[in-house]
């Protein structure tokens, strides 16, 4: 028989039970049921719990194990708000006698007392190795926001408004302006990740797992912003603007063939600045993308952070139509200053681009060093090596280019299922070319009208 202190417990509160469906299917027919209800935990504090189960389950019984079980633990003497002071939570299988019937099994969850910061740092030690390092600093630093507005809390004390806070927080730059929808939906799927790891470990119940990550928000000031439209249209130059930067450019010819290049194959810079000659098929019209210039981490001080890698995904693996002069003109000028002979002596001649002591050219000192260039040279808005994609797209839609063929060009996942896995012709590679003769031209237009090379 349930002694009457339990008994007492189960009448608590029981006007303030709410069954509901917690999920529904197409037709409005529920496919999971949810019970919310609350109860006094060890301390005495009054607390709310949600607990789930399929249609069918008598959902009164859930709440009578799940406080038989809290019940027990009273019993006990387990008073002590640090219950867990160990990694792991191990769920207690309780069993209730009654004189009809046994309660049914609930794994029960004490309060883990593993700190979130101990937990992310245990999450990302088991990450690291599974992605590039390029991959892993992007979540590190989606981490290390968890660890500074949370890093103080304790696994078992998360709750939904946790996981809100955070996004609200984050939502909100330093001086008051919205941040990058990107980076919120980033922060919302790290996050995601991390509590489900948290489950994995057996720290917290898929109930609490479930609870924690639904239904989170992003605030209005991210969700109704523009800012996507806005770092589009900063990173698009008109043929005026192109024409005065070239002019800028021509009195460094590697930085003027680099953009030049850029701006009429529409590559990602990583992917040019990682394009060997024999990926190079003048005879046909066309380059073969097939690798990446990737960041590492460096083990010796003397190792280079960058090496030839992957591309960003599979569609990125193409070809792409090209304006070969302009590479000729690089070729020739990497060989008239010497770096082309220091890059057969390091064994870097494959490589189209190489620096100044025949290596691998950076990606991040290159870009750097252009921009400043520019700058010194009066130009307020300098052209960044990336935006080549983005007037390359623009200025081929505004030629009248197709837009399937322009997104295979630039190596987008294509939305449609039959472009995606049955087209594998390269028709694009002979409709793209006379577009980009026209851009090409309007683009020498107007850095004639700029004053040409200097």
């Amino acid at each position: 028989m349930v002694n009457q202190t339990l008994q007492e417990e189960l009448d608590t509160f029981i006007k303030n039970v709410s069954i509901y469906p917690a999920r529904k299917d197409a037709g409005g027919n529920p496919v999971k049921l949810g019970i919310a209800f609350y109860y006094l935990d060890r301390d005495g504090k009054k607390m709310r719990k949600v607990l789930t189960g399929n249609p069918g389950e008598d959902m009164m019984k859930k709440r009578e194990a799940f406080l038989a079980a809290l019940h027990q633990e009273k019993e006990k003497g387990n008073t002590s708000p640090a219950v867990c002071q160990i990694p792991l939570c191990t769920p207690q299988k309780v069993m209730i006698p009654s004189p009809s019937y046994e309660l049914p099994v609930q794994p029960v969850f004490p309060v883990c007392g593993i700190l979130v910061r101990d937990a992310v740092d245990r999450q990302l030690k088991e990450y690291r190795p599974t992605v590039s390092h390029q991959t892993y600093c992007g979540v590190v630093s989606q981490a290390n926001h968890v660890k500074r507005l949370l890093g103080g809390k304790r696994v078992g004390e998360i709750m939904n408004s946790d996981f809100q806070y955070l996004v609200n927080t984050l939502s909100v730059k330093a001086d008051g302006s919205p941040a990058a929808p990107k980076s919120i939906e980033g922060t919302k799927i790290y996050f995601r990740s991390f509590i489900r790891f948290c489950w994995k470990q057996k720290w917290i119940s898929a109930d609490d797992r479930d609870r924690i990550i639904a239904d989170v928000k992003t605030p209005t000031i991210v969700s109704g912003s523009n800012h996507e439209q806005k770092v589009k249209e900063s990173k698009y130059k008109t043929y005026e603007a192109l024409g005065n930067i070239l002019h800028v450019l021509s009195g460094n010819r590697k930085y003027y063939y680099v953009v030049r290049i850029l701006l009429l194959t529409g590559l990602r810079p990583q992917e040019f600045f990682a394009l060997k000659k024999d990926d190079l098929y003048p005879q046909e019209g066309y380059i073969h993308i097939q690798q990446a210039q990737i960041n590492v981490e460096k083990n010796l001080e003397s190792d280079r952070t960058v090496k030839i890698g992957f591309t960003k995904n599979k569609q990125s693996m193409r070809k792409v139509p090209a304006v070969f002069e302009y590479l000729k003109e690089l070729e020739k000028i990497q060989t008239e200053d010497g770096s082309r002979q220091r890059a057969l002596r390091n064994c870097m001649d494959s490589l189209i681009i190489v620096d100044r002591n025949g290596k691998m050219a950076s990606l991040r000192y290159f870009g750097r060093n252009m921009k400043n260039y520019q700058i010194q040279h009066g130009i307020t808005s300098p052209f960044l090596l990336d935006m080549g994609r983005h007037c390359y797209q623009d200025n081929l839609d505004g030629l009248g280019a197709k837009d399937e063929d322009v997104e295979r060009a630039v190596g987008h996942t294509l939305a449609n299922v039959a472009n995606r896995h049955y087209k594998t012709c390269d028709h694009y590679l002979r409709r793209l070319p006379p577009f980009i003769e026209d851009m090409n031209r309007l683009i020498e237009q107007e850095f004639q009208r700029a004053g040409g090379f200097l």
